[in-house]
């Protein structure tokens, strides 16, 4: 039986009892994305898995709420709702914006001495230190600052939309400022300081994603002092639509590893 618990930042769902979960999955969403981003996945995932999507402001529910280009300002709201959410082992999984995001916020959580997730996984965007750099470059350009029928293309080119929304005007029209937000959080994005976190980090991509290299992606692995595994699918931005089965069973047996570590862990203290 599906059990939905919703609170301001995060809509969480689980098949079983809530109080059963071993492990909590937390989903962050790409630019222009939302929770309808990684819909039903839950249905496929460990009977023990809690799963929290990231709700951003202004999509979704959320509509009507301003939208946030600034993350640090999106990082002290998820942090403060996470603070409750601590008492069994979790792991990040971020797409494009959301691999940011789930970067920052374990950073975050570093710095404050909370609980660390036990492994993040990052998927379609480049090392943190390297998006940096390129937003620093002066002769940079600024894709949030481009004309509405180039963002439109951009959008329709990047795939993982579906047809019957490409040809949707309104559709469209609601989705251009929230894309065009999470491009200014991506475009302005500067790293500070060179903290290796003491946690395992997946690296996920698709080999022919035109927004992040393969090295690129595998920048990010000097963001952990701890485990690095790289697994490249068969596409390109949003190779798991394409390749939904493997990419699936993959985040649950990083559940299940995460479950299992953890539990070694407990059984050694």
């Amino acid at each position: 039986m599906l059990q939905i618990i919703e609170d301001d930042w995060f809509l969480k769902k689980t098949l079983g009892d809530t109080k059963n979960s071993k492990v909590r999955l937390f989903l962050f969403p790409p630019a222009g994305g939302d929770i309808s981003t990684y819909f039903s996945w839950e249905k496929s995932f460990p009977i023990y898995t809690e799963t929290c999507f990231l709700k951003l402001p202004g999509r979704g529910k959320r509509i009507g709420e301003p939208l946030i280009s600034n993350i640090d300002i999106i990082v002290d709201n998820i942090i403060d709702e996470m603070k409750n959410m601590q008492d069994i082992p979790f792991l990040f999984f971020g797409h494009s914006m959301g691999a940011l995001i789930a970067y920052e916020t374990a950073l975050r959580c570093y710095k404050m001495k909370l609980k660390l997730p036990e492994k993040l996984i990052v998927s379609g965007m480049k090392a943190p230190d390297i998006l940096s750099d390129i937003n620093k470059k002066i002769n940079h350009i600024k894709l949030h600052n481009a004309e509405d029928e180039q963002l439109r293309n951009i959008i329709l080119n990047l795939g993982g939309m579906p047809d019957i929304f490409k040809e949707n005007k309104e559709f469209l029209d609601i989705l251009m400022p929230i894309f065009r937000n999470d491009l200014k959080l991506c475009e302005t994005y500067e790293i500070i300081g060179d903290i290796k976190l003491p946690i395992d980090i997946d690296i996920l991509g698709g080999d022919r994603d035109v927004l992040s290299s393969i090295e690129e992606l595998e920048g990010w692995s000097k963001c952990s002092l701890n485990n690095v595994n790289t697994k490249y699918f068969k596409g390109g931005h949003f190779y798991f639509y394409d390749n939904m089965e493997e990419f699936i069973k993959f985040i649950s047996e990083s559940i299940g590893n995460v479950k299992d570590n953890y539990k070694k862990k407990a059984i050694s203290v």
